[in-house]
Protein backbone atom coordinates (compact mmCIF):
# COMPACT_ATOMS: atom_id res chain seq x y z
CA UNK A 1 0.00 0.00 0.00
CA UNK A 2 1.15 3.54 -0.43
CA UNK A 3 1.76 5.34 2.83
CA UNK A 4 0.93 9.10 2.48
CA UNK A 5 -2.08 8.42 0.22
CA UNK A 6 -5.55 7.54 1.50
CA UNK A 7 -7.55 4.66 0.14
CA UNK A 8 -10.57 5.44 -2.00
CA UNK A 9 -12.03 4.91 -5.43
CA UNK A 10 -11.82 8.58 -6.37
CA UNK A 11 -8.20 9.27 -5.42
CA UNK A 12 -5.77 9.11 -8.37
CA UNK A 13 -2.95 7.72 -6.22
CA UNK A 14 -5.01 5.89 -3.60
CA UNK A 15 -3.65 3.27 -1.22
CA UNK A 16 -4.45 -0.38 -1.58
CA UNK A 17 -7.26 -1.94 0.38
CA UNK A 18 -4.74 -3.41 2.77
CA UNK A 19 -1.19 -2.86 3.91
CA UNK A 20 0.16 -5.92 2.18
CA UNK A 21 2.08 -3.34 0.20
CA UNK A 22 3.58 -0.37 1.96
CA UNK A 23 6.62 1.86 1.80
CA UNK A 24 9.32 1.22 4.38
CA UNK A 25 8.25 1.85 7.94
CA UNK A 26 11.17 3.33 9.81
CA UNK A 27 10.53 2.22 13.38
CA UNK A 28 12.61 2.27 16.55
CA UNK A 29 12.53 -0.51 19.09
CA UNK A 30 10.96 0.40 22.42
CA UNK A 31 12.56 -0.77 25.64
CA UNK A 32 11.09 -3.68 27.56
CA UNK A 33 8.03 -3.00 29.66
CA UNK A 34 7.91 -4.42 33.16
CA UNK A 35 8.91 -8.09 33.09
CA UNK A 36 8.17 -8.57 29.38
CA UNK A 37 11.16 -10.03 27.54
CA UNK A 38 12.79 -8.19 24.62
CA UNK A 39 11.41 -8.87 21.17
CA UNK A 40 12.41 -11.98 19.27
CA UNK A 41 14.01 -11.56 15.88
CA UNK A 42 11.32 -12.35 13.30
CA UNK A 43 12.33 -14.23 10.16
CA UNK A 44 10.28 -15.24 7.10
CA UNK A 45 9.15 -18.87 6.88
CA UNK A 46 12.09 -21.13 6.06
CA UNK A 47 10.34 -23.24 3.42
CA UNK A 48 11.35 -22.06 -0.05
CA UNK A 49 8.41 -20.26 -1.67
CA UNK A 50 7.03 -21.80 -4.87
CA UNK A 51 5.88 -18.67 -6.68
CA UNK A 52 3.85 -20.58 -9.27
CA UNK A 53 1.85 -22.06 -6.41
CA UNK A 54 1.84 -18.80 -4.47
CA UNK A 55 0.18 -17.02 -7.40
CA UNK A 56 -2.06 -19.91 -8.46
CA UNK A 57 -5.16 -18.75 -6.57
CA UNK A 58 -6.33 -15.66 -4.70
CA UNK A 59 -5.83 -15.17 -0.96
CA UNK A 60 -8.69 -14.14 1.34
CA UNK A 61 -7.87 -12.09 4.44
CA UNK A 62 -9.40 -13.64 7.57
CA UNK A 63 -7.92 -11.37 10.24
CA UNK A 64 -5.72 -8.29 10.17
CA UNK A 65 -4.70 -5.22 12.12
CA UNK A 66 -6.30 -1.82 11.62
CA UNK A 67 -3.99 0.61 9.84
CA UNK A 68 -4.31 4.29 8.93
CA UNK A 69 -4.84 3.21 5.33
CA UNK A 70 -7.51 0.66 6.19
CA UNK A 71 -9.91 1.53 9.01
CA UNK A 72 -12.29 -0.99 10.49
CA UNK A 73 -15.14 -0.09 8.11
CA UNK A 74 -13.08 -1.55 5.27
CA UNK A 75 -12.80 -5.02 6.82
CA UNK A 76 -15.17 -6.59 4.30
CA UNK A 77 -14.38 -9.07 1.51
CA UNK A 78 -10.65 -8.29 1.50
CA UNK A 79 -8.80 -10.39 -1.07
CA UNK A 80 -5.35 -10.35 -2.66
CA UNK A 81 -4.61 -11.75 -6.12
CA UNK A 82 -1.00 -12.18 -7.19
CA UNK A 83 0.27 -12.70 -10.74
CA UNK A 84 3.57 -13.46 -12.45
CA UNK A 85 3.36 -10.91 -15.25
CA UNK A 86 7.02 -10.18 -15.88
CA UNK A 87 6.90 -6.67 -14.46
CA UNK A 88 10.21 -4.80 -14.47
CA UNK A 89 11.28 -2.81 -11.41
CA UNK A 90 14.47 -0.95 -10.48
CA UNK A 91 17.06 -1.97 -7.93
CA UNK A 92 17.73 1.59 -6.75
CA UNK A 93 17.86 5.16 -7.92
CA UNK A 94 15.13 7.59 -8.93
CA UNK A 95 11.66 6.21 -9.72
CA UNK A 96 9.95 5.92 -13.10
CA UNK A 97 12.34 3.55 -14.86
CA UNK A 98 15.66 5.39 -14.68
CA UNK A 99 17.63 2.91 -12.53
CA UNK A 100 19.15 -0.52 -13.16
CA UNK A 101 16.52 -3.25 -13.64
CA UNK A 102 16.04 -5.92 -10.96
CA UNK A 103 16.75 -9.41 -12.31
CA UNK A 104 14.85 -11.32 -9.61
CA UNK A 105 11.25 -12.51 -9.34
CA UNK A 106 8.59 -9.77 -9.39
CA UNK A 107 4.94 -10.49 -8.55
CA UNK A 108 2.07 -8.15 -9.43
CA UNK A 109 -0.29 -7.59 -6.48
CA UNK A 110 -3.99 -6.76 -6.84
CA UNK A 111 -5.75 -5.98 -3.53
CA UNK A 112 -9.51 -5.50 -3.34
CA UNK A 113 -12.33 -5.25 -0.82
CA UNK A 114 -15.60 -3.56 0.14
CA UNK A 115 -16.29 -0.66 2.48
CA UNK A 116 -19.11 -0.43 5.03
CA UNK A 117 -20.57 -3.89 4.36
CA UNK A 118 -20.27 -6.91 2.10
CA UNK A 119 -22.48 -5.00 -0.35
CA UNK A 120 -20.55 -1.74 0.01
CA UNK A 121 -18.51 0.08 -2.58
CA UNK A 122 -15.58 -1.84 -4.02
CA UNK A 123 -12.21 -0.40 -3.10
CA UNK A 124 -8.85 -1.18 -4.65
CA UNK A 125 -5.53 0.43 -5.46
CA UNK A 126 -5.99 2.96 -8.24
CA UNK A 127 -3.52 4.96 -10.27
CA UNK A 128 -0.61 2.68 -9.47
CA UNK A 129 0.44 -0.95 -9.66
CA UNK A 130 1.99 -2.85 -6.76
CA UNK A 131 4.97 -5.15 -7.15
CA UNK A 132 6.26 -7.75 -4.69
CA UNK A 133 9.99 -8.39 -5.16
CA UNK A 134 11.95 -11.47 -4.06
CA UNK A 135 15.01 -9.69 -2.70
CA UNK A 136 16.54 -12.71 -0.96
CA UNK A 137 15.30 -16.01 -2.46
CA UNK A 138 17.07 -18.24 0.05
CA UNK A 139 15.55 -16.34 2.97
CA UNK A 140 12.11 -15.56 1.49
CA UNK A 141 12.70 -11.87 2.16
CA UNK A 142 10.10 -10.24 -0.02
CA UNK A 143 9.48 -6.51 -0.31
CA UNK A 144 6.60 -4.56 -1.81
CA UNK A 145 5.98 -1.09 -3.20
CA UNK A 146 4.31 0.57 -6.17
CA UNK A 147 5.96 -0.82 -9.29
CA UNK A 148 7.42 2.55 -10.29
CA UNK A 149 9.48 2.69 -7.08
CA UNK A 150 12.85 0.91 -6.79
CA UNK A 151 13.63 -1.94 -4.43
CA UNK A 152 15.47 0.48 -2.17
CA UNK A 153 12.12 2.12 -1.33
CA UNK A 154 10.13 -1.09 -0.93
CA UNK A 155 8.91 -2.25 2.48
CA UNK A 156 9.12 -5.73 4.02
CA UNK A 157 6.51 -8.32 3.05
CA UNK A 158 7.39 -11.40 5.08
CA UNK A 159 5.31 -14.60 5.01
CA UNK A 160 6.22 -15.75 8.52
CA UNK A 161 3.77 -18.68 8.47
CA UNK A 162 3.16 -20.59 5.24
CA UNK A 163 0.97 -23.72 5.27
CA UNK A 164 0.45 -26.32 2.54
CA UNK A 165 -1.59 -29.49 2.12
CA UNK A 166 -0.11 -32.92 1.37
CA UNK A 167 -0.09 -32.12 -2.35
CA UNK A 168 2.02 -29.03 -1.70
CA UNK A 169 -0.78 -26.55 -2.41
CA UNK A 170 -0.66 -23.52 -0.16
CA UNK A 171 -3.65 -23.25 2.15
CA UNK A 172 -2.87 -20.37 4.50
CA UNK A 173 -0.25 -17.82 5.46
CA UNK A 174 0.49 -15.03 7.88
CA UNK A 175 2.28 -11.93 6.58
CA UNK A 176 3.97 -9.18 8.58
CA UNK A 177 5.32 -5.91 7.20
CA UNK A 178 8.56 -5.91 9.15
CA UNK A 179 10.15 -6.56 12.53
CA UNK A 180 7.80 -5.94 15.50
CA UNK A 181 9.52 -3.86 18.16
CA UNK A 182 6.99 -3.03 20.88
CA UNK A 183 6.72 -5.60 23.71
CA UNK A 184 3.20 -6.81 24.50
CA UNK A 185 1.90 -9.43 26.90
CA UNK A 186 1.72 -12.09 24.14
CA UNK A 187 4.79 -11.13 22.12
CA UNK A 188 5.83 -8.01 20.25
CA UNK A 189 3.77 -5.73 18.06
CA UNK A 190 4.41 -2.80 15.80
CA UNK A 191 4.65 0.83 16.80
CA UNK A 192 1.30 2.54 16.42
CA UNK A 193 0.28 2.94 12.76
CA UNK A 194 3.55 1.63 11.37
CA UNK A 195 3.28 -2.01 10.32
CA UNK A 196 0.63 -4.56 9.43
CA UNK A 197 -0.11 -8.19 10.31
CA UNK A 198 -2.45 -10.36 8.21
CA UNK A 199 -3.81 -13.92 8.20
CA UNK A 200 -4.83 -15.10 4.73
CA UNK A 201 -6.26 -18.36 3.43
CA UNK A 202 -7.07 -19.86 0.06
CA UNK A 203 -10.57 -20.70 1.30
CA UNK A 204 -12.97 -17.78 1.27
CA UNK A 205 -14.28 -18.77 4.71
CA UNK A 206 -11.56 -20.40 6.77
CA UNK A 207 -12.19 -22.98 9.51
CA UNK A 208 -11.93 -21.20 12.89
CA UNK A 209 -9.47 -23.83 14.10
CA UNK A 210 -7.09 -22.98 11.24
CA UNK A 211 -7.06 -19.29 12.15
CA UNK A 212 -6.56 -20.22 15.82
CA UNK A 213 -3.65 -22.48 14.87
CA UNK A 214 -1.95 -19.74 12.87
CA UNK A 215 -2.35 -17.25 15.70
CA UNK A 216 -0.73 -19.72 18.10
CA UNK A 217 2.19 -20.10 15.69
CA UNK A 218 2.57 -16.33 15.49
CA UNK A 219 2.72 -16.06 19.28
CA UNK A 220 5.32 -18.85 19.34
CA UNK A 221 7.38 -16.74 16.92
CA UNK A 222 7.18 -13.81 19.33
CA UNK A 223 4.58 -11.88 17.32
CA UNK A 224 1.66 -10.35 19.22
CA UNK A 225 -1.81 -11.12 17.87
CA UNK A 226 -3.59 -8.81 20.30
CA UNK A 227 -4.53 -6.27 17.61
CA UNK A 228 -5.78 -8.75 15.02
CA UNK A 229 -9.46 -8.34 14.15
CA UNK A 230 -11.72 -10.51 11.97
CA UNK A 231 -12.47 -9.58 8.37
CA UNK A 232 -15.99 -10.38 7.15
CA UNK A 233 -16.04 -12.87 4.27
CA UNK A 234 -19.46 -14.45 4.80
CA UNK A 235 -21.92 -13.19 2.19
CA UNK A 236 -19.33 -11.61 -0.10
CA UNK A 237 -20.21 -11.70 -3.80
CA UNK A 238 -16.81 -10.37 -4.95
CA UNK A 239 -18.58 -8.75 -7.88
CA UNK A 240 -16.10 -7.26 -10.34
CA UNK A 241 -13.10 -8.56 -8.38
CA UNK A 242 -10.00 -9.94 -10.08
CA UNK A 243 -9.98 -13.46 -8.62
CA UNK A 244 -8.21 -16.74 -9.23
CA UNK A 245 -10.43 -19.44 -7.67
CA UNK A 246 -8.81 -22.46 -6.03
CA UNK A 247 -10.34 -25.91 -6.04
CA UNK A 248 -11.55 -25.40 -2.49
CA UNK A 249 -12.91 -21.86 -2.91
CA UNK A 250 -16.51 -21.25 -3.93
CA UNK A 251 -17.08 -17.81 -5.46
CA UNK A 252 -20.66 -16.56 -5.49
Amino acid sequence: VISHHRLGSSTPMSASVMRLALLPAFVHAFGTVGTIEPCKLVEPASTQIDFEEFTRASWFVQEQEVTPLQPLDQFFCVVATYKLEGKVVQVAGPPFGTGAPFDGTVISAYNQGNTGSVDGAKITQLGTELCVRDLEPEGNRLAVAPCFLPNSLAGPYWPVVLKADKEGRYTAMAVINGQPTVPKSDGCGSPSESLGLFILTRDRIAPPELVKEIKAELVALGISVAKLLPVTTEGCAFEGFDLKPSNETVIN
